[in-house]
C-alpha cells in the first residue's frame, strides 16, 4: 500500500493506492481471461462451442463456414461465445467432451453457462446439421435442432448454420419459460415422498420444480428412509428411481426376543416335569423320624407347581416360536 499527500491550487489531496499486482492476479487464476474481463451480468450467458464432427467428405471451406456462422448465430443473440485458446486448455488433453463430467469442467474452468455441439453429415453438396444445446453445469440437454441443406455451396451452408443456433436459442428461451418436471418412482410402490421438507405424496409421483437444487426424501413402513439430491433445469424432464432397503433392525430384535423368550420357555417347562416327576416321593427323614418300615410320615407335593410350570413353559416357548417366525419371515 503507497500513501501520498501532495498539494495542489492550494488543497490538499491525499491519495490512496493498492498494490494491484497482489490481487490481479489471484482473481485472474480462478478464471480464463476472458471471461475476467467480461462483466458478471454478461458471464452468466457465456457458451462454448464444442468441435463439431463432420462426416463424410466435406471440404475444408465448408468446415470453417459452419463453425463461423454457428459462432456469429449465437453471439447476436447476447451470448458470449467463450475463446478457442480458452475452450482448448479447458478440454486439454480431451477434444470431445459429452459426459455431464465434462460438460461440468467447462461450466468450472471456461465459466460458461451453456455448452453447443453436433455433427454435420453429407457429401458435396447435401448436408444435414443435427445441433444440441446442453447445460453445461447440470449436463442436461436444453434444445436439439436439424437442419437439411440440399445442393448448397459454401454460403448456403454456413446460412443454414446461422439458422440452426437461432433455433437453438429459440428453443433455449421456450425451455427457460417452462417449469422442470421430476418423474420419481419407488421401490417398493407407495412410498411418501417429501420434497424440501414438504410432502409430496406417495410414488410414483410427478414432480414440478422450480430450477435449482431440491432434497428430496423418501419414506415406507418396514424399510429405511431414502435421501436425494436432485438439481432441475427448467423444461428439463428427468426420471429418478429410489430403492429402498429394508429396515432389519426390528427384525432382529424380534429374533432376539424370541429366543430369549424359547429358551425361558424350555426351561420353565422342564422345570415343570421335574416337578411333576417328584411328585409324591417321600422326604429324606433321620431314623427317629421314620415309622415302620423306613418310611417317612410326608412326601413331596410339588404337582401343582409342576403343572402350572409346565403349562406357562408351554406358552412362553409358543410365543418365542412365534416371535422368530415373524422376525425370520420379515427379513426374507
Amino acid at each position: 500500500m503507497n500513501l501520498f499527500v501532495a498539494k495542489s491550487g492550494g488543497r490538499l489531496t491525499v491519495g490512496l493506492s493498492l498494490v494491484a499486482s497482489l490481487v490481479i492476479p489471484l482473481a485472474a487464476r480462478a478464471r480464463p481471461a476472458s471471461v475476467a474481463n467480461q462483466p458478471a451480468t454478461q458471464t452468466a450467458g457465456r457458451v462454448a462451442i464444442l468441435p463439431i464432427e463432420f462426416v463424410g467428405p466435406i471440404a475444408e471451406g465448408v468446415r470453417r463456414a459452419v463453425r463461423a456462422r454457428l459462432g456469429k448465430g449465437l453471439g447476436t443473440s447476447g451470448l458470449l461465445v467463450v475463446a478457442r485458446q480458452d475452450l482448448n486448455a479447458a478440454l486439454a488433453p480431451k477434444q470431445h467432451c459429452l459426459s455431464k463430467l465434462c460438460l461440468r469442467r467447462l461450466w468450472v474452468q471456461a465459466g460458461c453457462s451453456y455448452v453447443v455441439g453436433g455433427r454435420v453429415q453429407g457429401t458435396t453438396g447435401d448436408y444435414l446439421l443435427d445441433l444440441w444445446l446442453a447445460d453445461a453445469k447440470t449436463g442436461a440437454r436444453l434444445a436439439t435442432v436439424q437442419r437439411r441443406c440440399d445442393v448448397c455451396g459454401i454460403s448456403a451452408v454456413g446460412q443454414q448454420a446461422d439458422l440452426a443456433a437461432s433455433a437453438l436459442l429459440a428453443k433455449l428461451k421456450a425451455t427457460r419459460r417452462s417449469p422442470a418436471i421430476v418423474l420419481v418412482d419407488s421401490d417398493p410402490p407407495a412410498a411418501r415422498l417429501y420434497v424440501d421438507g414438504r410432502y409430496a405424496g406417495r410414488t410414483p409421483q410427478e414432480l414440478r420444480l422450480a430450477p435449482g437444487s431440491h432434497k428430496l426424501i423418501a419414506h415406507h413402513q418396514g424399510f429405511l428412509s431414502s435421501t436425494r439430491s436432485v438439481t432441475s433445469v427448467a423444461g428439463v424432464e428427468e426420471r429418478m428411481r429410489i430403492r429402498l432397503l429394508r429396515d432389519v433392525r426390528p427384525q432382529r430384535s424380534l429374533r432376539r426376543w424370541g429366543w430369549l423368550t424359547l429358551s425361558g420357555g424350555i426351561v420353565a417347562a422342564a422345570a415343570g416335569a421335574v416337578l411333576l416327576a417328584v411328585d409324591g416321593r417321600q422326604t429324606h427323614c433321620t431314623g427317629q423320624q421314620a415309622v415302620a418300615g423306613g418310611q417317612c410320615p410326608s412326601a413331596l407335593n410339588t404337582s401343582t407347581a409342576g403343572i402350572v410350570s409346565a403349562v406357562g413353559g408351554a406358552v412362553i416357548s409358543g410365543v418365542g416360536s412365534f416371535l422368530l417366525y415373524r422376525g425370520y419371515r420379515s427379513a426374507d
